[in-house]
């Protein structure tokens, strides 16, 4: 079913192309591959329709299907893949200016937890450390948010 729906996109049987997975996707699960094909075959028909945002969304359910089963085709062509980044570019762009920096204010408590008991003590020995434990190390009233790292 997706092969039909490939070429009848490339044919430009638009309407075809559509319909074809609805045929098969009624009998499977909704993370199977299928659905992933699915999306992305909707998303690259959307694209060619200047639909940016419906295919942006399409490309992130492929991608969550993908990453989940490990199916490394579903992926765009470079040039489809290109248009998509540039129309996200240009959507972040238009955000410029209407988004608020968030900033966290001190004082911060930092607690970090090491792999050796080493490196916690290393890290007491600056002003405000104390250990909890053996590999964890407390700052009550940091300044800045990485000075346990």
């Amino acid at each position: 079913m997706l092969s039909i729906a490939w070429i009848s996109q490339v044919t430009g049987r638009r309407e075809r192309a559509r319909a074809a997975p609805d045929e098969l996707g009624s009998i499977l699960a909704p993370d199977a591959a299928f659905w992933g094909y699915h999306a992305l075959v909707s998303a690259e028909l959307a694209l060619d329709e200047g639909e940016t945002a419906t295919a942006h969304e399409l490309l992130r359910r492929a991608l969550a299907i993908a990453e989940k089963i490990g199916e490394p085709g579903l992926s765009l062509s470079p040039q489809k893949a290109q248009a998509v980044i540039r129309a996200a570019a240009r959507r972040a762009m238009g955000k410029i200016g209407s988004i608020v920096p968030y900033r966290l204010e001190p004082p911060f408590r930092l607690r970090a937890q090491f792999s050796e008991e080493r490196l916690a003590e290393a890290r007491t020995t600056q002003p405000g450390g104390r250990r909890l434990d053996a590999v964890t190390v407390e700052m009550e009233e940091a300044e800045q948010p990485w000075l346990l790292l």
